[in-house]
Order: structure tokens, then sequence, then C-alpha cells
């Protein structure tokens, strides 16, 4: 009984302290000392700010930039606009795109006393992505930006400038970023960089980036942050991700500095809901204290940190940040191994361990850690929300139900892994459990991964089991093979090992205490295993969570060895407990109830309205147009909305709007135009038909303008050089231009040459962002166009898509939403789509 006690003592305390460490400050109110951050003051701003939507190519974008520039004002910023043109390369899915826009940076300068040091930078973007207000992402980030200016003011002078920088286009490809450290003078003053944005509109302030070389950087973090929530773990986990903020750009150049953003409340991440209403309380107070903090602690430095060699670092609960070079982490090892050692030496010697039992159980340690694996992403596959950035928003909608539901099934599969261990079960269990398990996460999901991991867990467990096994063999087996975790990740991701290392320093503590005391039964060993089982479970499930916020939805599997590290503190305490396997029930039963509450209670509701995203869509191909939905889903409304000219639904590709066929149906045909399509000029003797792309056998440059007089025919062979001459009407707008050729092709947009060459067979994608114009023209074209250099004879495929905000004035308009649906992203726009032919 006292036992079975001492483990639910340890796992209520571990979840207690777990809360307390992920839980959100009170918001401070306005009546806050003038030097310290207020979320009460922030929120005026992000009453104004959060109103609507302000994507880059709107309206609303213009009133949001000249509020901004009023507001820097009158903090007594020097203050301009930064008016450039730029494009960020990535690829996404094997495919190369180009993203960019006409942005407009926001710059206001706090003047430091000395104006030769190198300037800090407090950087947010201030543009939201079509169809969400962006109450959170990135109002937040510029909200804060504004307090933290007003904070520093009250305080005095800084040392050097401090520079703020609100900027343009993030949204659209971190162009903005790009433009002001590409193209702007102030950049090359820049020495440090504080970038704030969220996902989500709510959760504690992660600081998760930093410059490279930031020894001296985390020495200034560590004695400057209040109630700081970091880790070197997500450095290393982040730049491995194929996510980008604009910090990955001052990072590129070269820059020092921190990183931070919020996350938590994820179904309103780039959404409709992302009100101001909906921001959490506390959030953009915790952000704002944390970058104000830093920021103030590099305002008045007299030097700034330099580049030195990266550290280990992470915070313990929130409350301090331990930071060492990546070498101490061998003495860490070392310590933890000679506990270890000592430990199961003078056990050996009482009898209580045996070697073919320790094989056994060091077996079974390692499939247990598959087994966990499956089992997170059995329970995703169990939700039956599928995978996707949108399509995944009903479990962002219960995401605390499952985190529960995780929960419960890492503990039950954890009590039934040892307990199977130690009271002795057939090997034929350890086989067929895990491939039911993996039958089903394949069954139901089509997850691959987590049924690699399944069998991955019956190959383990298969010779483990059959006779029991003594509980310290099961101990002794369980810490080596965690030591030799830590030891692979000390060699080969020191920056990442601290997350296995710092527990085993206190379990192998814990465990080594109770061999002296006489067991693993005595009172004393439960004393000093719980302890150790207490910090170490409460700091590990707060790190989890975080982890679970960031890849839980899309690779659960990825949590199954943070669980098993976790699920390491309490083993001496489940290896005493009498009948784990019965306890394991009790923890199945709660995640079967929670996992009841996602499959069965998902009806969208007006806080979490289901997602829609149709659009009218003229093929100008085939001269024929469609409604369609993007999201390619038809629940009700949608389908609704589609048939709405009493059209067949069926699957089309409108390809480059939409990557994969999309459903469709016909819609009235001679619907006026809100804007002439874009139109791409050529250059010949006789002229083009249009729309059309020309091809010539010599530079464009050699061809003004002697080209009138010259027949195109005639011209001899020799590489191929097509230039895109793209002008918009005087309305907003977004266009995609996408580009294949048979053979590879060199490319340059706005005479800047790309970076990396293109693939034969694989599309080039260009998504440009208009903001909104006086009537009239802006060229995108001239010796600034999008110009492609071919071999002689090669294929060219090109195709386009333009959007503009608003459904036709002409079109029968959609059906009423209900209040428990939401027009998504770019829903309720008009689209036009279409190929060129090519003359030669």
């Amino acid at each position: 009984m006292i036992r079975s006690l001492a483990l639910a003592l340890t796992l209520m305390a571990s979840l207690a302290l777990a809360w307390l460490d992920i839980r959100v400050p009170a918001p401070a109110g306005p009546d806050a000392p003038a030097t310290a951050y207020s979320e009460a003051r922030a929120l005026k701003d992000v009453e104004v700010l959060g109103q609507a939507p302000h994507p880059i190519d709107s309206l609303r974008h213009d009133q949001v930039r000249d509020y901004l520039i009023g507001r820097l004002k009158d903090l007594g910023l020097e203050v301009r606009v930064q008016n450039a043109r730029a494009f960020h390369e990535f690829d996404l899915g094997g495919r190369q795109i180009i993203s960019g826009a006409d942005v407009q940076n926001l710059i206001g300068v706090m003047p430091g006393r000395n104006r030769n040091a190198k300037a800090l930078a407090v950087m947010a973007h201030y543009d939201s992505v079509p169809g969400s207000p962006g109450a959170a992402d990135n109002t937040a980030g510029v909200v804060s930006q504004l307090e933290i200016a007003r904070a520093l003011k009250a305080q005095g002078q800084p040392e050097r400038d401090v520079v703020f920088i609100i900027t343009d286009g993030e949204e659209n490809g971190l162009v903005g970023a790009h433009a002001f450290y590409g193209q702007d003078p102030l950049a090359k003053r820049i020495g440090f960089v504080l970038n704030m944005d969220t996902r989500g509109s709510g959760g504690r302030t992660f600081m998760f980036q930093t410059g490279a070389g930031d020894g001296q950087t985390i020495d200034l973090f560590r004695r400057s942050a209040v109630d700081p929530r970091a880790n070197s773990l997500a450095v290393f986990i982040y730049e491995h991700m194929p996510n980008d903020t604009d910090f990955t750009v001052s990072r590129r150049m070269g820059i020092l500095g921190l990183n931070y953003a919020f996350m938590g409340r994820e179904f309103d991440y780039h959404s409709p809901t992302a009100t101001p209403a909906n921001n959490q309380p506390g959030a953009i107070q915790d952000m704002g204290r944390q970058v104000l903090a830093a920021a103030r602690a590099v305002a008045y430095a007299k030097v700034l940190p330099a580049k030195t060699p990266d550290k280990v670092f992470g915070d313990l609960f929130g409350k301090v940040v331990i930071a060492y070079p990546p070498l101490l982490g061998w003495l860490l090892l070392v310590v933890s191994i000679v506990f270890t050692t000592a430990a199961v030496l003078r056990e050996r010697k009482k009898g209580e361990i045996g070697w073919i039992e320790t094989i056994r159980a060091y077996s079974a340690a390692l499939a247990l850690l598959f087994f966990l694996s499956a089992l997170a992403s059995f329970v995703r596959d169990a939700t039956l929300v599928p995978r996707g950035f949108v399509d995944q928003l009903p479990l962002l909608a219960r995401f605390g139900w499952f985190e529960a539901a995780l929960g419960f099934t890492m503990l039950g599969g954890v009590l039934l892994g040892i307990g199977a261990l130690m009271q002795g079960q057939r090997r034929l269990w350890a086989l067929i459990v895990p491939i039911v398990l993996g039958a089903a996460c394949y069954l139901i999901g089509r997850d691959l991964i987590g049924a690699g991991a399944a069998v991955g867990a019956a190959l383990f467990a298969t010779p483990a089991f059959g006779r029991p096994v003594r509980p310290w063999s099961v101990v002794g087996a369980f810490l080596k093979l965690a030591l030799l975790i830590a030891l692979i990740a000390q060699a080969f991701a020191p920056s990442a090992a601290f997350m296995i290392e710092w527990p085993l320093l206190l379990i192998t503590t814990g465990v080594l205490i109770a061999s002296f005391a006489g067991g693993l039964d005595r009172p004393v060993a439960l004393l000093a295993c719980g302890i150790a089982a207490v910090l170490c479970l409460g700091w590990a499930l707060g790190e989890i969570h975080m982890l679970t916020l960031g890849v839980g939805a899309d690779l659960p599997a990825a949590l199954g060895l943070f669980f098993w590290t976790a699920a390491l503190a309490i083993v001496p305490l489940i290896a005493v407990t009498p009948r784990p396997i019965s306890l394991s029930v009790f923890a199945f039963t709660a995640a079967i109830v929670t996992l009841g509450v996602i499959v069965f209670d998902t009806p969208p509701t007006a806080r979490y309205p289901r997602a829609t995203e149709v659009m009218y869509v003229h093929d100008a191909d085939t001269d024929r147009y469609y409604r369609t939905d993007l999201l390619q889903t038809l629940d009700p409304w949608t389908e609704q909305a589609l048939k709405a000219d009493s059209g067949k639904v069926r699957k089309r590709s409108l390809f480059p709007l939409a990557q994969d066929p999309v459903f469709v149906a016909d819609a009235t045909g001679n619907v006026t135009a809100r804007t002439p399509p874009p139109h791409f000029t050529c250059h010949a003797p006789n002229g083009c038909s249009d729309p059309v792309i020309h091809l010539v056998n010599a530079p464009y440059e050699s061809l003004q303008p002697q080209l009138e007089a010259q027949d195109i025919q005639s011209v001899a062979g020799g590489d191929r050089h097509v230039l895109i001459d793209l002008w918009f009407g005087g309305e907003n707008r977004r266009v995609i231009l996408a580009v294949k050729s048979d053979r590879p092709f060199k490319a340059s947009l706005f005479g800047t040459p790309l970076s990396k060459p293109t693939k034969a067979g694989k599309w080039l994608t260009v998504v440009w962002a208009q903001p909104p114009l006086p009537p009239g023209l802006l060229w995108i074209g001239g010796s600034q166009g999008l110009s492609l250099v071919l071999p002689h004879g090669a294929k060219l495929e090109v195709r386009y898509a333009a959007v503009v905000p608003g459904w036709p004035k002409d079109a029968k308009p959609l059906p009423p939403r209900p209040g428990n649906v939401m027009a998504y992203s770019s829903s309720d726009s008009t689209a036009e789509v279409g190929t060129f032919k090519i003359e030669q």
C-alpha cells in the first residue's frame, strides 16, 4: 500500500510542478511602474491592430501601417518607412519556391548616447495572413515593441541606438526582413537582434533560437531573464525544421540575438479566430517582460556579446537558466556512470542482480522505447483527425484532451511494460500486443512510422519476457540503456543531451541512496527516489508539453523518446509497486475516455468553427468558370456553396492555384472580372497574342530598340532568353507563376540570379503579392522581370494563377455561413488560372 501510494503521490506532485512551470503569468495593469512592461497598456494597441485581417495585399494593411507610424512618432522615435522590393527562395516538399512582394518596413530609432556603437534591433512583423486578424501573429509582437520602447524611454537614454524594426511581408516569405538586411544601410549597424513572433494565441513565451556562437549571448540571457523558458534542445530542433521567422534572415547574416515566441491555443494560428478577445490573458505580458529584460540588458551595456563557442543551456521550472560548455556534459555523464556502477555492484554482491535477467531487462527497456513511440502514434491516429495544417484544426481545438490522452496512454504503457517484465508474461503476448498496435496504426491512419515502431517493440520484447525479473535488474538495465542514449547524444548532439543527462544525475543519486538504504522498498529509498522522480518528471513534463505543441500533432512518434526519458524517473518506484499491470488498466481506461471526448465531441462551435476555403475561379484555357474548395473537404456548407449554380461536384486540377486536384463545380460564366488578368508582354516584329511569352535567341538588352526591325526567325541558334514582363492593374492581388522545362535552366528575378539552379522537369514557382495601388500600372517587368535562360531547343511550360480578394459582384452570392463555420485564408476570393503558349 505504501509503495503504491508513493507512486501515486509522485505522479500527482509531478503534474502540479509541471503545471506551475507552464502557466502564464498574470497580466500587469495600467498602473504598473513606467519602466515595467504592462499588458494592459499594450492591449489598447491590440484592439486597434487586431480588428481585421491585414495581409500585405489589402487596404487594411495600409491602415495598420499608418497607425503604427503615428504610434512610433508618439513615442518620440526617429521614424521612416523603407520601401523596397524583395523576394525569398525556399524549398517546400521538393518544390522550388520564390516568394516576394513590394514591402514597407517601419523603422523607429531611439538614439543612444554613443551613436557610433553597434545598435540593438527589436523586431516583429506587422502583416497578417489573409483571412486572419492576426491579433496574436504578430500583433502581440508589434505591441510588445511599442510597450518596450515606452519602458526604455522611461528608464532614460540607452547606451546605444535601439532600432525598432516593424517588418512587412513576413508571411510572404520573410521578404521584409530580406529587404531590410539586404538593402537598408542601417542594417550594417545592427549588432544584436531580439525578434518576437507567435504560434497560436496563448501559452508561455519560449526563447527558442539564438545566433551562431551564442556563448556570451546565453550568459547575458541567463543574467537578465525573467521567469525564462528556454533551452538548447529547442535551438537544435528548430535548426532542423523547415520553419522560419524574420530572425532567420539576421541569423544568416551572422548577427547575434535571441528569438522569442509564445506557443499555445494553436487553433487560432493563422485563423479567423485570432481576435483580441481570444488572446490568452498573460501571454503578451510574458512575451513583453521577457524581451524587455533582454532589451534593457543589451541597450544599456557598454559592450555587446561577442561570438564565442555555443553553450548547452536550459531553464529549471522557468526560474533559473543553467548554462555550461558542451564538454561539461561528459563530466555529468561520468558522475551518473559512477553512481550507477556503484549501486549495481552493491546489489550484485547481494545477489539481487543476475546477468541473464539483466540482459532480458535491457531488451525490455529497448522494447518499451519503441512501444511508447508506437503508442504515441496510435493516440494521434485514434483521434480520427486527419493530419495537415488545416485538417488538424479539430484536434487543435481539443489539444488539452489530446495531451491528457497521450499522458494516460504513456503511463499505461510504462506500467504494462515494466509490470509484464517483472511479473513474467508469456512471450506470445509480447509479440501479439505490439503487432496489433502496429496494425491499428496502419489501418486507422496509414501510419507507417507508428507501425514500424510497433514492429521494433515486438522484436525486442519477444526475447525479454518469460520468467519474472527482479526489481534491481530492471532498474540497472534501464539506467544502462539511458546512459548509452546519453553517451550517443553527448557525442553527436551535445546541445540536446542535457534532456537525459540532467534527469540521470538525480535518478542515479536516488538509486545509489536506495542501495545504501537496504533496498528499493525501504522508506528512505522511496523518499530519495520519490524526490528525484518528482523533480525529474515535473521538469520533463513541462518540456514535453512544449514539444507536443511543436511536433505532437504532426510527428507524435518523436515524443516516444522523451516520454521514455520521463518514465525513467519512476522506474525505481514501479519496480517495487505491487501489480503494476492492474494499475495500467486504470491509466488506459482514462486514456480511452479522453480519446472518446476528442472523437465524439467534435461538432464545430462558434469558438472553434469549421474552416472553409471556397473560391470563384476562371480557367482561361477553357473559358470555364468554377466554384472550388481549396481545403479538399466537403462539409455540408461547402457542398452547398459549390452546387449553388447547379454544377456537379468533381475533382479537377487548378495548378498552380492548388498543388493537388480539388473539388470543383461548374459556375455561371460571363462574369465580369474584378480586375484585368495578369498581362505578359513580348517583343516581336508583329506583336504577340495575349497572353504570351516570347522566346528569343539573344539577351533581352541587345534587342532594344533594334528588335522591331529584326526578323526573329532568322536569328542563329544558342541559349534562348525568356523575359516575362508582368504588370498589374491598380487593385491588390496575388499572382502565382509556375515554370518548368525539360532541361535545366538559369533564372533571375529583378536582375538577381537565383541562388539554386533549377532542375529539369521540376516546377519553379514564383508567388508575388502586390499591395493596393492608386489607379495606374505597376511594372514588375522590363529588365527587372522574371528572366529565364534555356538551352536551345528546350521545351518550356508556364502556368499562372492570379487571386484578388472578394467574390465577383455578378456571380450568385455564397450561402450565409452558420456561426460555427468560418472563411479561412483566401476564401471568398476570385481567381484566374491559365497557361501560356510559346512563340519562337
